[in-house]
């Protein structure tokens, strides 16, 4: 039999080990469960006991990093993150180790959830002192080179990852990644712009959807590519919650500062925001090799607006804007048209819509 010892009661092991169970719903390999979760009592323990066991007991290194990595695989992405986070704290310690065992072979994979580790192992080193300039090196060093996988990862971790902490923002960067984009090179592109727009202010989000602007009206393919892609994903991607006298609404979020420019009360956006959302709304709908993300995004759209009537007479209004073209009006109607009678889903918007591109008046190309 085993040593006393080590057959303590849970509640002992917990006390000694200043750490709690608790019973969440989380998603496992098979489905949703139930399942019972053990976790620090103090907020900031975890990091002093990775810190001592990396300090303390250097010759268990490679064990603890191997458990890490093996955490970091878990079904559920809110543990793969946690534990790539702890990657990065270590980072902190020991960052020449941690680049060249763990972040870059992440970065360099074939796996987007393992650069997604990479991204989210660089944040917490990019915002110290001691290791934020090696981590602004490392990235700017992937942006040059010719790997796909080491700029995607790149694209990513200029978002909210280490974008964030670059003086003047990371648009130098992006501009440069966007240049001979492909498709997956782009949606990275977009992912970290929407990030990027998250904590922004109203000029800030004005300035990074001028710099899309400027991508979607070149004559690259891969600037074009890119400016189409990253505005579809911001468009997809970015909500925001907004207060009605029925309740709180879902918005998405470049509506709400479309219509702000019409003088939302309490919402005010930057003169020219609409016209640039419109705009690109338009180059979107014909845009080569656009047309499965544009139809998702206007019916995710058209959803919100289905459940919430006061989101209907701002998007009709932004959509008749954005065809300018007949083609452009036409192609909107198709999709007006699959809403009203393809499983009829949002029927009363799609004939206001299309009563609209109808009655209205658009240049003939």
């Amino acid at each position: 039999a085993p040593p006393s010892r080590a057959r303590r009661p849970r509640n002992a092991r917990l006390r000694a080990a200043r750490a709690r169970i608790t019973t969440e719903v989380r998603r496992t390999r098979y489905g949703t469960a139930e399942l019972e979760v053990a976790s620090f009592l103090s907020a900031g323990y975890p990091a002093r006991v990775l810190e001592h066991l990396w300090r303390e007991h250097d010759y268990d290194r490679e064990i603890v990093l191997d458990w890490l990595e093996a955490v970091s695989q878990d079904v559920e992405g809110r543990v793969r993150i946690r534990a790539a986070s702890a990657i990065g704290f270590l980072a902190r310690i020991a960052f020449d180790t941690i680049r060249r065992d763990v972040v870059v072979p992440w970065a360099g994979s074939g796996n987007g959830d393992e650069r997604e580790r990479a991204v989210a192992a660089l944040a917490m080193p990019a915002r110290y002192p001691e290791t934020g300039a090696q981590v602004v090196r490392l990235v700017l060093d992937w942006c040059r080179r010719d790997s796909l996988p080491l700029r995607m990862t790149a694209a990513r971790a200029l978002g909210a990852s280490v974008g964030e902490v670059l003086p003047g923002g990371p648009d130098k960067q992006l501009d440069s990644l966007a240049k001979n984009a492909g498709p997956a090179l782009s949606i990275a592109i977009g992912f970290s712009i929407t990030e990027l727009m998250v904590p922004a202010s109203p000029d800030r989000r004005l300035e990074l959807l001028r710099l899309l602007e400027r991508w979607s009206l070149e004559g690259s393919a891969g600037r074009q590519r890119a400016g189409i892609l990253s505005f579809l994903q911001v468009a997809a991607g970015l909500w925001t919650n907004v207060a009605e006298p029925d309740g709180e609404v879902s918005w998405p979020a470049l509506l709400r500062m479309a219509d702000a420019e019409h003088g939302v009360a309490g919402a005010g956006a930057p003169s020219g925001t609409r016209e640039v959302i419109a705009g690109l709304w338009g180059r979107s709908l014909v845009a080569p090799g656009a047309d499965y993300s544009v139809r998702n995004v206007l019916r995710s759209w058209a959803s919100a607006a289905k459940e919430a009537p006061a989101l209907r007479p701002p998007l009709i209004s932004l959509l008749q804007e954005a065809a300018k073209t007949r083609r452009q009006a036409d192609l909107l109607a198709s999709h007006a048209k699959n809403w009203r009678d393809q499983r009829p889903y949002a029927p009363d918007l799609a004939e206001k819509l299309l009563k609209v591109l109808t009655e209205g008046t658009v240049r003939v190309e």
